[in-house]
This record gives structure tokens, sequence and C-alpha cells, in this order.
């Protein structure tokens, strides 16, 4: 067996994040930021700079990520998005990713019926789909994700379970950490569930996943 001189240099296995929505990570590069916000009116303030600036995503429409209203003083309404847009299609997708708050255009568009209040839960999981399956998103998420995944592997992780919607796997990479959406020797399913690679040194998440409070 071949012996490598570390020079008194420490080795480390390579990391493995157990829980990662590797799509959403990398999305979340190109999205209007709404982490930090307040309340409804900051969130619409946010939208109504970034139509200001004008241009739109080759998908066509303007989308957002990481509000979370658990504890805004008011529920977000599709007439509120609606108050500050005009016939451009907007989603703001929740921190959690378990709900949109979508416009009356990006409702039509998506096919979802209209209603007054936010998407959530499995009805929203299939909007998503929709919005992914849009011309232009493709190449939208996936220039995202290569930003995203060489970022990782800079880091040290080798190694993700993808836990995107529809697409589950736990992957092992040499170039990068790849994604169960790509084919490759090696790769098995692996259940849904919520440890994370780290887990030993004591940090596991804490809660149930839901519309308002997932993390």
């Amino acid at each position: 067996m071949a012996e490598l001189d570390g020079g008194d240099r420490w080795v480390l296995p390579g990391l493995w994040d157990h829980h990662v929505h590797v799509r959403q990570w990398g999305l979340v590069r190109s999205r209007l930021d709404l982490q930090g916000t307040g309340g409804v009116a900051e969130a619409l303030e946010r939208v109504r700079r970034r139509l200001a600036e004008g241009g739109l995503p080759s998908s066509g429409v303007i989308t957002g990520w990481g509000h979370r209203p658990a504890t805004w003083a008011q529920d977000p309404t599709v007439a509120d998005l609606d108050g500050v847009t005009t016939q451009v299609p907007v989603v703001l997708i929740s921190g959690d990713g378990h709900h949109g708050w979508l416009n009356t255009p990006a409702l039509d568009l998506l096919g979802a019926p209209r209603r007054a209040g936010v998407v959530a839960e499995g009805e929203w999981f299939a909007v998503y789909e929709r919005l992914s399956a849009l011309p232009g998103a493709h190449e939208e998420a996936e220039a995202g994700v290569a930003l995203a995944l060489a970022d990782a592997l800079a880091r040290g992780v080798v190694g993700i379970t993808d836990l995107e919607f529809g697409r589950r796997g736990r992957t092992g990479a040499t170039g990068s950490p790849s994604t169960c959406r790509r084919s490759g020797p090696g790769w098995a399913s692996t259940p849904r569930g919520w440890t994370r690679s780290w887990r030993r040194r004591g940090c596991a998440p804490v809660g149930r996943c839901g519309p308002r409070t997932d993390w």
C-alpha cells in the first residue's frame, strides 16, 4: 500500500451533510433575499425595490426566498403582494420551503386556484415543481447549483444527502459533492431523516417540520 508523507499535518475525513435541498441551496444565489424581514411591509418593500431595478430572470418570474412569517404581526396575503406588483409573476418562498406567497399573475401562471393567503405544504410542493419546469428555470438552477457545490467542496464537504422535493439520494464525490439528480456509480437511495453528518459534535435538529417554523 502506498504511503504519503503528511509532513506532520493532520488528516481528517471529509464532511458529509445529510440534509440538503441542493436545488434550493443553489437557487438562493439568484433569488430576492427576504431573510430577516420583520413583517409584511418590509418584505413588500424589498419586492418593490426589485421591481424598480427592472429586468427579469430567464424564467420570467421574480422569485424571492427566506421570509419567516411565524413571528409577523399579520399573515401575508395575495392582496398585499398584488398591491405592489404589476403583471409580473412574483413567487416568494418561505425560509423553511413549506409555503409560497404568490401574487395573482403567479397563481394563474402556475395553475394554482386563486385564494387569499399563501400556498402551503403538499399543494405548494406541486406548484413549486411547475415553477421549476418553466422555460429557462432549469438553466438558472443549474448555474446556481454548480456554484454552490464548488463552494461546498472548497469547505471540505465531500458528500451530501439530497432531500430536494421529489429527489432523494446519497452521493459521494471526488471532484465535487454531486446530487442524486445526476447519475453516477455507487449512488443509493436513503430514507428521509433529520440527521446531519456533524451530529457527533453534538449538533442535532430540534422541533418538527411545519409551514411556519421548520428550520
